[in-house]
């Protein structure tokens, strides 16, 4: 029984040691010659142009090929072809 107690002991030491080191990794300042300065300088807001396209921007797909068999699969050997 007690060599229970130690083995759950060292393995609750082992993950609390693993928890401190992940914490640490993640609370440390990664960029520390970085300012953010959130003052918004500047004259009134532009004007925002918003539209829709004239033309379709999606190019005509070429690549087809037959599918003789109707499995969705190209296969030359089941006569499918280009």
């Amino acid at each position: 029984m007690k060599k229970w107690l130690i083995r759950i002991g060292v393995l609750l030491a082992v993950f609390l040691i693993a928890l401190l080191g992940w914490i640490y990794k993640n609370i440390r300042d990664r960029y520390p010659d970085y300012n953010l300065n959130p003052a918004i300088t500047g004259a009134a807001p532009g004007e925002l142009k918003v539209g829709f396209a004239a033309l379709p921007i999606t190019p005509p797909i070429v690549d087809t090929w037959h599918d003789n068999n109707a499995d969705a699969e190209f296969h030359e050997e089941d006569g499918d072809t280009l």
